[in-house]
């Protein structure tokens, strides 16, 4: 298992799988620029699959974590999924 606060970790466990699935707190929607720099320095990522929930403008504080978070996944050109099962993935 990786962990976000450990870079070499997080690039060893992700060299081992194709996809990473990743399904991150709220609190930690904007750390996932460190997975996106690990898949990166990987090189071997098939497909990173994101959790992308459609909500009210209540919870914009979370779509603009996830609007920035999938402006970096796609200006690093990693192959990639954005998995939509609503709030309560």
């Amino acid at each position: 298992m990786g962990d976000l606060n450990d870079h070499d970790l997080l690039v060893r466990c992700i060299k081992r799988v194709d996809v990473v699935i990743s399904a991150v707190s709220t609190a930690h929607h904007l750390d996932q620029h460190k997975i996106v720099n690990a898949i990166k320095e990987a090189g071997n990522v098939k497909s990173l699959a994101l959790k992308a929930e459609e909500l009210e403008r209540y919870h914009q504080f979370v779509m603009d974590n996830k609007i920035y978070i999938r402006k970096v996944v796609k200006k690093a050109g990693i192959p990639h999924t954005f998995v939509a099962g609503n709030f309560f993935i």
